[in-house]
């Protein structure tokens, strides 16, 4: 019973362990996500050069899944703005 017990508390604490270290890595990549989002922002608002442009499309684009609903409808709206001024 002892044994059992011992196995099933190893085998939760496994499990716990991964799913923190998927939360984890998971936070590590929306950080550089939002990190990269920031320095190409800034790169646009102080060149708004036709390759700062580019940049910054892309990477919104490769960010997507890592975005907030609501910093989604922002970042769609302020690319269509961005789009059309040119």
């Amino acid at each position: 019973m002892i044994l059992i017990l011992l196995w099933l508390f190893k085998e939760v604490r496994i499990t716990y362990l991964k799913d923190r270290d998927f939360e984890i890595a998971r936070i590590e990549q929306v950080l550089k996500v939002y990190g990269d989002l920031e320095v190409k922002i800034l790169r646009y608002l102080e060149n708004e050069k036709k390759e700062s442009q580019y940049s910054l499309q892309q990477t919104i684009s490769a960010s997507y899944s890592f975005l907030s609903r609501e910093i989604f409808k922002n970042v769609k709206i302020i690319t269509i703005v961005i789009i059309r001024a040119n």
